[in-house]
């Protein structure tokens, strides 16, 4: 049993607190945030019968990429039809919805016109972030910091640098790709096969699951930085900001058209398709040359400081005080 969440008895509990709040001073809105998407249920049992208006922020789709990577089977038909069932008892008692990505806003929109959706871009607490050293950062190395799981992969990745080692093969005293982060078994086995066909045993460095402050700290000294976001059309990986906060040069790999790559190209990001091993070999042959800068510049504002104005004006701008 996973539906709605993986955990058990808190919504109630949650609910019952936030009423005990509200019947101790007065608030002009209550905000739940998901996932997990079960917290809109307490919102919605602790606003019932008060005039407290009661918004929902989506940091995720739900019903519209529930298990979206597994085969279409009828139990996955079955859970998803009681997903979006959820959503249809929420959705309308909400005042307003928040998403994170304009992807997700324009579906929702056109599948429930009548709903208050705004787009609300995600971010990053920059003061969480370690001072980067450029002097430090390894020239010509790659790094992936993230889960492997669905349709996230690195298949791309290798087939580019093992082309340009084979052209070039001086440049592999230079050339590493750093990956570190959970991932599926299958996910694994694949990778494992296609680093032996490319030839970068020793290019490649697999460092499994960091903690938060070495996973950061090999992001911080990285020339280039992955984001995976294969197959995710509404979706952009929060690792986006993290190394966009930092300040390394980074590349989301997506389908052009995707959350994650027009969320990329926003903030100052490169982006290229999954399939798109040429594209990636020639950037591989500017960073080896020198022509990818080792930092960049975020194009406009993703510091939750920042991003703090912006939902203020949000929330005065609805009349809530």
């Amino acid at each position: 049993m996973d539906l709605p969440d993986y955990a058990r008895g808190w919504v109630t509990r949650a609910a019952g607190a936030a009423r005990g709040l509200l019947r101790e001073r007065k608030f002009d809105v209550v905000i739940t945030s998901g996932p997990p998407h079960s917290a809109h249920f307490a919102g919605l049992l602790a606003t019932r019968g008060r005039n407290t208006k009661f918004w929902i922020d989506m940091r995720d789709p739900w019903s519209m990429i529930y298990e979206m990577d597994l085969p279409e089977d009828w139990f996955n038909r079955a859970e998803r039809f009681f997903v979006r069932r959820l959503e249809r008892l929420l959705f309308p008692r909400a005042a307003r919805i928040i998403v994170n990505t304009r992807e997700f806003a324009s579906a929702l929109r056109a599948d429930e016109p009548e709903l208050d959706v705004v787009w609300f871009p995600n971010g990053i607490d920059l003061e969480q972030l370690p001072a980067r050293e450029l002097s430090a950062v390894e020239q010509c190395s790659l790094v992936y910091v993230g889960s492997l799981y669905a349709n996230r992969n690195l298949s791309s990745t290798f087939a580019a640098m093992g082309a340009v080692l084979r052209d070039r093969p001086e440049a592999a005293a230079t050339l590493k790709l750093n990956v570190a982060g959970p991932m599926e078994s299958s996910h694994r086995e694949r990778m494992h096969d296609e680093i032996a066909a490319a030839g970068l045993t020793s290019q490649v460095s697999i460092h499994g699951l960091l903690a938060r402050a070495q996973a950061l700290e090999l992001l911080s000294r990285s020339h280039l930085a992955l984001v995976l976001a294969q197959g995710q059309p509404m979706c952009v990986p929060a690792k986006l900001y993290e190394s966009v906060g930092l300040g390394v040069p980074t590349l989301v790999i997506a389908e052009e058209t995707s959350a994650a790559a027009c969320e990329a190209r926003r903030i100052g990001a490169m982006t290229l398709d999954g399939d798109d091993v040429l594209g990636l070999r020639s950037l591989i042959e500017d960073m080896l040359a020198g022509r990818i800068p080792t930092r960049i510049e975020t194009r406009t504002p993703i510091s939750y400081e920042e991003l703090a104005v912006q939902m203020d004006r949000l929330l005065q701008g609805s009349g809530t005080g």
